[in-house]
């Protein structure tokens, strides 16, 4: 097996998950499976414009050879973070409320479990990314998507500490835990195509959620 992203085929164990994380460039399931479907399908090239959301530094690396530094973006509300880890500059953006761009400017969004991490509806925060995408372009994106759940659990927001959020969605900062209905979920969103994409090889739980303008 060698790594999508930068063919690597050395790979360590990482949270129980055995050759989950790539040696040479960190990378996880669902990195992998993002970048796989992207290159796959074509989307990107030294002119597309690219929202990066909660950047992954694989792909952020990856990304930087080939498109104009003035056409990607990254952001994600915790701005500090990106900086002090991986000396990444971010714009802040908090994705729960309207996205501080016009409609129709970007031809790809991507980002990897965030959705999870949000208060709010996911399917208006779906809804704000697809405003932003041009005709024809792309929200790519994973989720811990438990397909042996019928029900999407929401309101983690609601609960009154860190230890009830572990208990009910695995870590004390989600929110949500999406079931088997997030397809269908999905399907309540305005002008878009919904494919979905689950690579031999990778986690169940890193299906690769594809909506396309």
């Amino acid at each position: 097996m060698n790594c999508s992203i930068c063919h690597s085929n050395k790979f360590e164990d990482f949270n129980s998950r055995l050759n989950a994380r790539c040696k040479g460039c960190d990378s996880l399931e669902r990195h992998r499976a993002v970048y796989t479907v992207i290159k796959n399908k074509n989307i990107v090239n030294s002119n597309s414009t690219i929202l990066h959301l909660a950047p992954d530094l694989c792909l952020v690396n990856k990304f930087n050879h080939v498109v104009k530094s003035e056409n990607y973006l990254l952001a994600d509300n915790d701005v500090k973070l990106y900086k002090e880890a991986f000396n990444l500059d971010c714009a802040k953006i908090d994705l729960t409320k309207k996205l501080p761009f016009d409609a129709n400017i970007f031809d790809l969004i991507v980002h990897n479990h965030v959705l999870e991490h949000l208060t709010g509806n996911h399917i208006d925060q779906l809804n704000e990314m697809i405003r932003i995408v041009k005709p024809n372009g792309y929200v790519i994106f994973t989720i811990p998507f438990l397909r042996h759940i019928k029900n999407t659990v929401i309101g983690g927001e609601l609960l009154s500490s860190d230890e009830e959020r572990t208990k009910m969605f695995g870590q004390s900062d989600h929110y949500k835990i999406f079931g088997k209905d997030f397809l269908y979920q999905l399907f309540n969103l305005n002008d878009v195509s919904v494919e979905t994409i689950l690579l031999e090889n990778y986690s169940t739980m890193d299906t690769v959620f594809v909506l396309q303008k």
